[in-house]
């Protein structure tokens, strides 16, 4: 006998939105100590506020994926891995990238509107913040190459990129092979 577990997709759906609400929480008390007049990082690197959204970022992920809503799974998957590279040091909050980060919520929030009525995406709407999650995402694996001249260019032509992965590269979600993918484009 098989289970529908299409009966499980009002509970992903509540739960996600109360994750959502809590990461936009988060993610507000992150901008607001970017912007004090004295900026203070220390809920841009406080662990339990940075472990709180991306714990919101990979259940959504990992539910989206569970029940084939496949905007919602590759969304959250980027944005996932940038979360991940904010957790492990590589990459600093700062207001751009906290102002991201909430634009993510507003855009996980439609991808979980569509799913949920089975209307279709607007791919603009959501491929402009997804395509400034890749860049800055991608940002510090291009300034760790070095560019190097070719005589009579006056440019870089060619990077040395040194790809040292971790061991727990898998069990965070990162895939190298589209990093790999997306440097040869």
């Amino acid at each position: 006998m098989a289970i529908d577990i299409r009966q499980f997709h009002q509970t992903f759906f509540d739960e996600s939105q109360e994750g959502l609400v809590s990461m936009e929480s988060a993610l507000l008390l992150i901008e607001q100590g970017l912007s004090a007049t004295q900026p203070s990082a220390a809920a841009a690197t406080d662990p339990e506020v940075l472990n709180t959204i991306f714990r919101v970022v990979h259940s959504i992920k990992g539910g989206a994926s569970t029940f084939g809503f496949g905007w919602v799974a590759d969304f959250s998957h980027l944005l996932e891995t940038l979360l991940d590279d904010v957790r492990a040091g590589s990459r600093r909050v700062d207001r751009h990238t906290a102002g991201l980060l909430l634009r993510s919520v507003d855009c996980l929030r439609i991808l979980l509107a569509n799913a949920r009525s089975g209307k279709p995406v607007n791919a603009a709407a959501i491929e402009e913040v997804n395509a400034e999650l890749e860049t800055l995402h991608l940002t510090p694996l291009r300034a760790a190459g070095s560019g190097v001249a070719v005589a009579g260019t006056g440019g870089p032509r060619a990077w040395h990129i040194r790809f040292l992965p971790k061991p727990g590269l898998f069990f965070s979600g990162n895939d190298p092979l589209r990093v790999l993918r997306e440097l040869s484009a």
